[in-house]
Protein backbone atom coordinates (compact mmCIF):
# COMPACT_ATOMS: atom_id res chain seq x y z
CA UNK A 1 0.00 0.00 0.00
CA UNK A 2 1.30 3.42 -1.42
CA UNK A 3 0.08 6.49 0.80
CA UNK A 4 1.09 9.78 -0.75
CA UNK A 5 -0.28 13.42 0.99
CA UNK A 6 -1.53 15.64 -1.51
CA UNK A 7 -2.78 18.32 1.47
CA UNK A 8 -1.85 18.45 4.92
CA UNK A 9 -3.37 21.72 5.68
CA UNK A 10 -7.01 23.09 6.71
CA UNK A 11 -9.09 25.71 5.00
CA UNK A 12 -7.02 28.53 5.82
CA UNK A 13 -5.07 29.55 2.93
CA UNK A 14 -1.42 28.20 3.42
CA UNK A 15 1.79 28.85 1.09
CA UNK A 16 3.03 25.42 1.69
CA UNK A 17 0.11 23.27 2.91
CA UNK A 18 -3.52 22.38 0.65
CA UNK A 19 -6.48 21.51 2.02
CA UNK A 20 -7.06 17.97 3.15
CA UNK A 21 -6.44 14.90 0.74
CA UNK A 22 -4.92 11.35 0.70
CA UNK A 23 -3.63 9.31 -2.31
CA UNK A 24 -3.92 5.55 -1.54
CA UNK A 25 -1.92 3.25 -4.22
CA UNK A 26 -2.63 -0.82 -3.95
CA UNK A 27 -2.61 -3.64 -6.52
CA UNK A 28 -3.03 -0.80 -9.40
CA UNK A 29 -5.98 0.52 -7.71
CA UNK A 30 -5.72 4.26 -6.32
CA UNK A 31 -8.19 5.62 -3.64
CA UNK A 32 -8.78 9.10 -3.13
CA UNK A 33 -9.45 10.09 0.23
CA UNK A 34 -10.57 13.36 0.73
CA UNK A 35 -10.23 15.94 -2.05
CA UNK A 36 -9.78 19.77 -1.20
CA UNK A 37 -8.85 22.82 -2.83
CA UNK A 38 -5.65 22.12 -5.16
CA UNK A 39 -5.73 18.52 -5.16
CA UNK A 40 -6.06 18.20 -8.61
CA UNK A 41 -2.56 19.75 -9.23
CA UNK A 42 -1.45 17.63 -6.79
CA UNK A 43 -2.38 14.66 -8.06
CA UNK A 44 -0.88 15.16 -11.13
CA UNK A 45 2.33 15.57 -9.49
CA UNK A 46 1.89 11.94 -8.06
CA UNK A 47 1.54 10.70 -11.76
CA UNK A 48 -1.83 9.92 -11.15
CA UNK A 49 -4.72 11.20 -13.67
CA UNK A 50 -8.55 11.83 -12.36
CA UNK A 51 -9.65 8.88 -15.07
CA UNK A 52 -7.16 6.65 -13.08
CA UNK A 53 -9.04 6.91 -9.74
CA UNK A 54 -10.93 4.06 -8.71
CA UNK A 55 -13.07 5.89 -6.04
CA UNK A 56 -13.07 9.09 -3.90
CA UNK A 57 -13.48 8.84 -0.36
CA UNK A 58 -15.15 12.06 1.58
CA UNK A 59 -15.12 11.75 5.48
CA UNK A 60 -17.53 15.06 5.39
CA UNK A 61 -19.26 17.97 3.68
CA UNK A 62 -17.09 20.66 4.86
CA UNK A 63 -15.77 22.29 1.76
CA UNK A 64 -12.09 22.25 2.85
CA UNK A 65 -12.54 18.16 2.37
CA UNK A 66 -14.32 17.88 -0.87
CA UNK A 67 -13.99 21.44 -2.53
CA UNK A 68 -12.58 20.05 -5.40
CA UNK A 69 -15.05 17.07 -6.48
CA UNK A 70 -16.77 19.29 -8.47
CA UNK A 71 -13.54 20.51 -10.30
CA UNK A 72 -12.35 16.89 -11.23
CA UNK A 73 -15.79 15.33 -11.82
CA UNK A 74 -15.95 18.28 -14.30
CA UNK A 75 -12.04 17.26 -15.86
CA UNK A 76 -13.61 13.94 -16.17
CA UNK A 77 -15.62 15.26 -19.06
CA UNK A 78 -12.96 16.66 -21.05
CA UNK A 79 -10.84 15.46 -24.47
CA UNK A 80 -8.61 12.80 -23.04
CA UNK A 81 -10.24 12.35 -19.38
CA UNK A 82 -12.66 9.93 -20.51
CA UNK A 83 -12.77 6.18 -18.74
CA UNK A 84 -15.48 2.81 -19.02
CA UNK A 85 -16.36 2.56 -15.27
CA UNK A 86 -18.53 4.72 -13.46
CA UNK A 87 -16.57 6.57 -10.64
CA UNK A 88 -17.37 5.32 -6.88
CA UNK A 89 -17.84 8.29 -4.37
CA UNK A 90 -18.07 6.49 -0.96
CA UNK A 91 -19.29 9.06 1.62
CA UNK A 92 -22.34 9.57 4.54
CA UNK A 93 -26.04 10.04 3.46
CA UNK A 94 -25.62 13.86 4.42
CA UNK A 95 -22.72 14.41 2.40
CA UNK A 96 -24.08 12.43 -0.60
CA UNK A 97 -27.70 14.32 -0.18
CA UNK A 98 -25.46 17.47 -0.59
CA UNK A 99 -23.73 16.77 -3.68
CA UNK A 100 -27.14 15.36 -5.54
CA UNK A 101 -28.48 19.12 -4.73
CA UNK A 102 -25.33 20.58 -6.05
CA UNK A 103 -25.16 18.17 -9.05
CA UNK A 104 -29.02 19.07 -9.92
CA UNK A 105 -28.08 22.84 -9.47
CA UNK A 106 -24.94 22.62 -11.98
CA UNK A 107 -26.16 19.45 -13.95
CA UNK A 108 -24.46 18.05 -16.60
CA UNK A 109 -21.57 19.27 -15.74
CA UNK A 110 -20.52 16.20 -12.66
CA UNK A 111 -22.02 13.61 -14.60
CA UNK A 112 -18.76 12.81 -16.88
CA UNK A 113 -19.71 9.88 -19.58
CA UNK A 114 -18.57 7.16 -17.21
CA UNK A 115 -21.08 8.20 -14.85
CA UNK A 116 -20.66 8.47 -11.16
CA UNK A 117 -22.09 5.80 -8.30
CA UNK A 118 -22.58 7.48 -5.02
CA UNK A 119 -22.27 5.13 -2.17
CA UNK A 120 -23.46 6.13 1.28
CA UNK A 121 -21.82 5.11 3.59
CA UNK A 122 -21.96 3.99 7.45
CA UNK A 123 -20.27 1.50 9.89
CA UNK A 124 -20.11 -0.74 6.77
CA UNK A 125 -17.58 -2.29 4.82
CA UNK A 126 -16.74 -2.75 0.98
CA UNK A 127 -14.62 -3.34 -1.73
CA UNK A 128 -12.58 -1.14 -3.97
CA UNK A 129 -10.19 -3.75 -6.02
CA UNK A 130 -7.75 -5.36 -3.61
CA UNK A 131 -8.42 -2.82 -0.87
CA UNK A 132 -11.14 -4.03 1.92
CA UNK A 133 -12.33 -0.69 3.62
CA UNK A 134 -14.41 -0.31 6.59
CA UNK A 135 -16.31 3.12 7.32
CA UNK A 136 -17.39 4.15 11.42
CA UNK A 137 -18.83 7.40 12.06
CA UNK A 138 -16.73 9.94 13.78
CA UNK A 139 -17.52 12.84 15.84
CA UNK A 140 -17.15 16.23 14.21
CA UNK A 141 -19.84 16.51 11.89
CA UNK A 142 -23.23 15.24 11.23
CA UNK A 143 -21.89 14.27 8.11
CA UNK A 144 -19.16 12.83 9.19
CA UNK A 145 -17.07 9.36 8.87
CA UNK A 146 -13.83 7.84 8.92
CA UNK A 147 -12.09 5.28 6.76
CA UNK A 148 -10.07 2.33 7.54
CA UNK A 149 -8.26 0.63 4.47
CA UNK A 150 -6.56 -2.83 4.62
CA UNK A 151 -4.21 -4.23 1.75
CA UNK A 152 -4.04 -7.75 0.90
CA UNK A 153 -0.92 -7.92 2.68
CA UNK A 154 -3.07 -7.53 6.12
CA UNK A 155 -1.58 -3.27 6.23
CA UNK A 156 -4.08 -1.16 7.35
CA UNK A 157 -4.55 2.82 7.39
CA UNK A 158 -7.10 4.87 9.38
CA UNK A 159 -7.85 8.22 7.73
CA UNK A 160 -9.94 10.08 10.41
CA UNK A 161 -10.49 13.36 8.64
CA UNK A 162 -11.67 15.74 11.19
CA UNK A 163 -12.75 14.84 14.92
CA UNK A 164 -13.71 16.41 17.88
CA UNK A 165 -13.93 13.34 19.73
CA UNK A 166 -10.86 10.92 21.13
CA UNK A 167 -13.18 7.70 21.51
CA UNK A 168 -14.49 7.71 18.33
CA UNK A 169 -10.73 8.16 16.52
CA UNK A 170 -9.65 5.66 18.80
CA UNK A 171 -12.47 2.77 17.86
CA UNK A 172 -11.32 3.68 13.72
CA UNK A 173 -7.44 3.79 14.58
CA UNK A 174 -7.44 0.40 16.93
CA UNK A 175 -4.11 -1.41 16.03
CA UNK A 176 -3.47 0.25 12.76
CA UNK A 177 -0.86 0.22 10.76
CA UNK A 178 -0.72 4.22 10.24
CA UNK A 179 -3.16 6.48 11.53
CA UNK A 180 -3.69 10.02 9.88
CA UNK A 181 -4.69 12.14 12.42
CA UNK A 182 -5.94 15.63 12.69
CA UNK A 183 -4.38 18.10 14.70
CA UNK A 184 -5.52 21.53 14.20
CA UNK A 185 -5.03 22.59 18.39
CA UNK A 186 -2.05 23.47 20.29
CA UNK A 187 -1.66 24.26 23.83
CA UNK A 188 -2.57 27.90 22.97
CA UNK A 189 -5.49 27.77 20.27
CA UNK A 190 -8.64 25.40 21.05
CA UNK A 191 -11.29 25.04 18.05
CA UNK A 192 -14.22 23.00 19.13
CA UNK A 193 -14.87 19.92 17.12
CA UNK A 194 -10.89 18.93 16.62
CA UNK A 195 -7.73 17.27 18.37
CA UNK A 196 -4.71 18.90 19.88
CA UNK A 197 -1.62 17.24 20.98
CA UNK A 198 -3.10 15.90 24.28
CA UNK A 199 -5.67 14.28 22.48
CA UNK A 200 -3.59 12.88 19.74
CA UNK A 201 -1.32 11.57 22.86
CA UNK A 202 -4.42 9.76 24.48
CA UNK A 203 -5.57 8.06 21.36
CA UNK A 204 -2.17 6.82 20.04
CA UNK A 205 -2.05 5.32 24.54
CA UNK A 206 -5.33 4.26 24.20
CA UNK A 207 -5.11 2.60 20.24
CA UNK A 208 -1.52 1.63 19.54
CA UNK A 209 -0.94 2.44 15.75
CA UNK A 210 2.58 1.77 14.78
CA UNK A 211 2.49 5.01 13.56
CA UNK A 212 0.46 8.56 13.98
CA UNK A 213 1.23 11.26 11.15
CA UNK A 214 -0.55 14.76 12.19
CA UNK A 215 -2.60 16.46 9.18
CA UNK A 216 -4.91 19.77 9.27
CA UNK A 217 -2.16 21.89 10.11
CA UNK A 218 -2.83 25.63 10.26
CA UNK A 219 -0.90 27.92 8.91
CA UNK A 220 2.16 29.20 11.26
CA UNK A 221 2.28 25.90 13.48
CA UNK A 222 5.89 25.02 14.98
CA UNK A 223 6.03 21.32 14.04
CA UNK A 224 8.68 20.38 16.42
CA UNK A 225 6.88 22.24 18.87
CA UNK A 226 4.08 20.03 18.09
CA UNK A 227 5.93 16.98 18.45
CA UNK A 228 7.20 17.78 21.64
CA UNK A 229 3.73 18.81 23.07
CA UNK A 230 2.18 15.21 21.66
CA UNK A 231 5.57 13.64 23.43
CA UNK A 232 5.27 15.86 26.98
CA UNK A 233 1.67 14.00 27.19
CA UNK A 234 3.37 10.60 27.22
CA UNK A 235 3.01 9.90 23.59
CA UNK A 236 5.49 6.95 22.71
CA UNK A 237 4.11 6.19 19.55
CA UNK A 238 6.18 7.23 16.76
CA UNK A 239 4.63 10.50 15.20
CA UNK A 240 5.58 12.75 12.57
CA UNK A 241 4.10 15.59 10.98
CA UNK A 242 2.54 15.46 7.53
CA UNK A 243 3.75 17.83 4.74
CA UNK A 244 2.60 17.89 1.09
CA UNK A 245 4.23 15.69 -1.40
CA UNK A 246 5.00 13.30 1.64
CA UNK A 247 5.62 9.08 0.09
CA UNK A 248 4.83 6.19 2.30
CA UNK A 249 4.57 2.55 2.31
CA UNK A 250 3.16 0.40 4.32
CA UNK A 251 3.48 -3.24 4.60
CA UNK A 252 2.97 -5.86 7.09
CA UNK A 253 5.46 -6.45 9.20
Amino acid sequence: MQVVVLGSGTAAPDPQRGAPSLLVVCDGDAVLLDCGSGCMQRLARAGVAPQELSAILITHAHLDHWGELAALLFALRRPGGHRELPIQIHCSAQTAALFRRLDEALAPMLQPPCGVELCEQLEQSFQIGALRVSAKPVEHHASSIGFVLRAPSGARLAYVGDCGSVDSAVALCQDVDLAVLECSNSEEHELPGHLGPQQIAEICQRARPGHALLCHIPPGRDEQQLLESVRHHGCSTPVSVAFDGLGLSLEDE
